[in-house]
Order: C-alpha cells, then sequence, then structure tokens
C-alpha cells in the first residue's frame, strides 16, 4: 500500500545519499509514479464526500512534500553537497512527513472502518 510504498522510497534515497549509485534510484522513481497513482485512485473512492476528498487533498499535499524533498536530496547528492545532504537527512524531514502521512492513512482507514461498521449495522 502506499505506507509500505512510502517507505521504499525513504530508503531509496537514503541508500543514494549514502553510496551516490544510480542504482538505488529505480525505486525511487517507481514510488514517486505509484504514490500518484495511489492518489489518483483515492479520488475517485468517495467523488461527493467533501471530508474525504479534504482529506485526500492533505494527503496529496504532504505526499507531493514529500517527493520534493526527495528530489531535493537527489539532487544534492548528484551535485556532490555531502554536507547538505547530511543535514537534510539528518534533520529527519523526510521521516517526519512519512510518519504525517502514516497518521493522514491511518485516519483514512479508520474511516473506512467506520463506514463499514454503520452499513453492516443497518443491513441488521
Amino acid at each position: 500500500g502506499m505506507v509500505l510504498q512510502t517507505l521504499d522510497v525513504e530508503a531509496a534515497v537514503r541508500a543514494f545519499a549514502i553510496t551516490s549509485e544510480e542504482r538505488f534510484l529505480l525505486p525511487y522513481r517507481e514510488g514517486q509514479v505509484g504514490l500518484r497513482e495511489m492518489l489518483a485512485r483515492l479520488r475517485t473512492v468517495l467523488p461527493d464526500d467533501r471530508v474525504y476528498q479534504s482529506r485526500v487533498d492533505r494527503l496529496a499535499l504532504l505526499i507531493e512534500r514529500w517527493l520534493a524533498h526527495a528530489a531535493g536530496v537527489v539532487e544534492l547528492v548528484r551535485t556532490r553537497q555531502a554536507a547538505t545532504v547530511r543535514e537534510l537527512v539528518g534533520a529527519g524531514v523526510d521521516q517526519s512527513l512519512t510518519a504525517d502521512i502514516g497518521r493522514l492513512l491511518e485516519e483514512f482507514e479508520a474511516e473506512e472502518r467506520a463506514t463499514l461498521d454503520q452499513r453492516l449495522t443497518s443491513l441488521a
């Protein structure tokens, strides 16, 4: 799911930051595409639910901020700005954004469970 995809991208960027080996960027590139595809699918689930769409918008903003951060790290590694890379990675910005994304996805899951429970109750 989205959390695993996010963690894979984070790990790929960190591996690239440590090694400067381009092979680590394949999961990063695949993850960018995968995360954006997942967001597009989420938008179609409840298109008329403003609360749900607002949550998807917040998630999209977090993911785009996170991907922009990752792209910045990749560019710094490529331009050999190691000290700045260490500062960015050491500051834990990526981990903080990953945690924010995880919390928001937990909200999605809780809402889905509540909706399912409500529907099951109405059927009984």
